[in-house]
């Protein structure tokens, strides 16, 4: 019998074919980690044994290329802890192989990227041409074009090769945006995707992955994974409250973040040369001044440029509090009398509030805590790491986007036995 990690039965655990979201295997672990994180592509890494145990499909033996990188996904569900049951299963990650690493013990460790990472690779080879279209529509359109589906910008790639389950999906948007991409920039539609989004009052995604009949012709029970854009964050659940009896530990860090309040944003040059420049002047009186001049290829206009200059701004324009929280397990709380907390509370995106009172610090803050000011933290990133023995270690990234003294504003007194 060969050594998997103690947390293997809380977690199903799938190989698929990249091009069709079929499942091909299911692997025990002996160890794995993820990260996920507020849009931006996630990444982990898994070991196993090649031969496998009772839970791998047909020998279990499983073919080297159906481990592959680049033509092959992996997709992490939960089938305990939180709301989680093996019928109702969580479906926490999804992504492809990035690289894969074998010994001769039959131990293979592949490391993964989190499934939005592939627009990376896919680039606009037509003119895409959106004119006074919902912005929301131009992200999801963004990601159909990796398939050849898009229904809106003018064109499709003229060798539209089917590209991975992957689509783009959109309610109704309150702003509408004039965007141009050409074919002979040959920009990633990844980078667009983040130069949409980080413009002031830019589009926000979800990413869902799912394990059954949907909108992706001919796939039946496969797995798809849809960005999901909207104006502004959807939070599904009430915001959760974090307090001391539900954490192991906590880190806090604070940097400058390459901070900047005087932003001079440069798009395309002119045909004479002269770039195209806005400035975001500073409007924080109480700090010292910090310059950036942040480039933004394919902008031609001032209006466009004058959403880079502000979101560049309003990104950079504090120092960043970064508090990290630790947890054990999958299910928090009981130390206060039954579970109060679970992994299912700490997703990416979701707003919480924090009330932490410990020997040498007090942090506090959150929108159901007016009383402590008007900081909202959110969860940036979260990773989960089940090691071979003993529970899952999660750490959740909490990020604010105010100045971090009204987060860590304060003090504690004299008491060191709270």
């Amino acid at each position: 019998m060969v050594d998997v990690c103690d947390c293997a039965s809380n977690w199903r655990i799938e190989l698929t074919n990249l091009l069709t979201g079929a499942t091909t295997h299911v692997v025990t672990p002996v160890s794995f980690e993820f990260q996920t994180a507020f849009m931006e592509p996630g990444r982990g890494s898994i070991t196993f044994h090649r031969r496998g145990t009772e839970a791998v499909f047909s020998s279990g033996f499983i073919p080297a290329d159906r481990m592959f990188p680049a033509t092959t996904g992996i997709f992490f569900s939960r089938i305990h802890g939180g709301r989680a049951t093996p019928n109702q299963p969580v479906h926490m990650f999804g992504g492809f192989i990035e690289t894969m690493q074998a010994n001769s013990d039959g131990l293979v460790t592949l490391g993964f990227a989190e499934m939005q990472k592939y627009l990376d690779y896919r680039m606009v080879r037509t003119d895409l041409v959106f004119e006074d279209e919902s912005q929301l529509s131009i992200g999801a359109n963004l990601v159909l074009y990796a398939r050849g589906e898009n229904f809106a910008g003018g064109s499709v790639d003229d060798a539209p090769a089917l590209g991975i389950p992957l689509i783009g999906g959109f309610g109704t948007s309150a702003i509408n945006r004039d965007r141009t991409y050409l074919a002979s920039e040959r920009p990633f539609i990844g980078e667009l995707l983040r130069n949409l989004t980080q413009v002031i009052d830019g589009p926000v995604y979800t990413v869902d992955h799912h394990r059954n009949a949907g909108p992706i012709a001919g796939l039946t029970e496969n797995w798809y994974t849809e960005l999901g854009f909207s104006d502004t964050w959807l939070q599904t659940f009430p915001a959760p409250l974090v307090a001391w009896h539900h954490v192991e530990d906590f880190a806090v860090n604070v940097d400058m973040n390459e901070i900047a309040n005087q932003v001079d944003a440069i798009g395309e040059p002119d045909a004479d040369g002269n770039p195209l420049i806005y400035s975001a002047d500073s409007p924080t009186p109480f700090n010292p001044r910090y310059d950036a001049a942040p480039s933004f290829s394919g902008v031609t206009n001032i209006p466009t440029l004058n959403q880079h200059a502000f979101g560049y701004q309003q990104d950079h324009m504090f120092q960043a509090s970064n508090l990290q929280l630790f947890f054990a397990g999958l299910d928090y709380g009981q130390a206060a009398g039954g579970r109060t907390l679970s992994i299912d509370d700490l997703r990416p995106g979701d707003a919480i509030n924090i009330d932490l009172e410990a020997p040498n610090w007090i942090i506090r803050g959150g929108p159901d805590l007016p009383q402590f000011g008007t900081v909202t933290p959110r969860i940036g990133r979260l990773s989960v790491s089940a090691p071979q023995e003993g529970v899952e270690r999660v750490t959740a990234q909490v990020i604010v986007d105010e100045y971090p003294t009204s987060f860590l504003g304060s003090t504690p007194g004299d008491c060191v036995d709270c």
